[in-house]
């Protein structure tokens, strides 16, 4: 995994030197996979790391403990630590969007907040191959074009995806591997969002009636999607500098 991790960091130039880098950790194995490993390539290139955790304000205790052990695991491996406590079924409720948009954007606003402190850098989230097939089936769902159909990216704007071609198993492997400590949100076992209803009830099932390889194939789709655009993208360039009249 970690070597597919510094291909990505060094094929899409995610990582620059001295760059401020702020992780989202929530504590699962997705965001620990993504900071053990991202501290392991601090050995070959000098950034600096920055931990951020936000308590969403809806599972009570269990969300405190999460909390405090993110604080905890920053403290141990001497990172510095920024946590936010947010009401996000009241954002959801006041802006007319759903709780998973509200989370989103209270993450990414507090993400941001804390890079503007320190300079400017980029947001690292843990987003794997897995979550790009659940992306896919959302957007075929609500009806896309070949934009969405190229998923999220390894780069948008300023966040970083390091992990976005590995798989949920391959990160679980490195975590048992690592022995590294993490918890368990049980928000994620219930399919109470969009996103959960996709990824515990619609893949499962597609992989047992259709195609057991469905999250595989739904990269290559957003891989092929992406060749496309560039090339069309390319193409349209070509051709509006030989038609546009300065």
């Amino acid at each position: 995994m970690l070597d597919t991790v510094r291909r990505n960091i060094k094929k899409y130039n995610l990582i620059e030197e001295k760059d401020s880098i702020v992780i989202g950790v929530s504590g699962g194995p997705d965001s620990m996979a993504l900071l053990y490993s991202l501290l392991e390539m601090k050995k070959e290139l000098d950034f600096s790391i920055i931990i951020a955790h936000v308590n969403h304000g809806v599972r009570g205790d269990d969300a405190k403990a999460d909390q405090r052990f993110v604080a905890n695991k920053a403290k141990e491996l001497n990172l510095t630590f920024y946590s936010k406590e947010v009401d996000m079924d009241g954002y959801a409720k006041e802006h007319g969007i759903s709780s998973e948009e509200a989370g989103r954007e209270l993450r990414y606003d507090f993400f941001r907040e804390i890079l503007k402190k320190h300079g400017g850098g980029k947001i690292a989230v843990a987003h794997n191959k897995n979550d790009q097939a659940e992306t896919l089936l959302l957007r075929i769902m609500r009806g896309t074009g070949i934009d969405g159909l190229r998923g999220m990216g390894f780069i948008t704007a300023d966040i970083i995806r390091p992990l976005l071609n590995i798989s949920r198993e391959e990160i679980e492997n490195y975590i048992f591997k690592e022995k590294i400590e993490t918890v368990l949100d049980k928000t994620n076992l219930i399919p109470i969002y969009s996103r959960n209803k996709v990824r515990l009830e619609l893949i499962p099932y597609i992989k047992d009636n259709f195609n057991p390889n469905i999250v595989n194939t739904l990269w290559r789709l957003s891989s092929n999607s992406e060749t496309d655009i560039k090339y069309l993208e390319n193409i349209t360039l070509e051709k509006y500098k030989l038609i546009v009249k300065k």
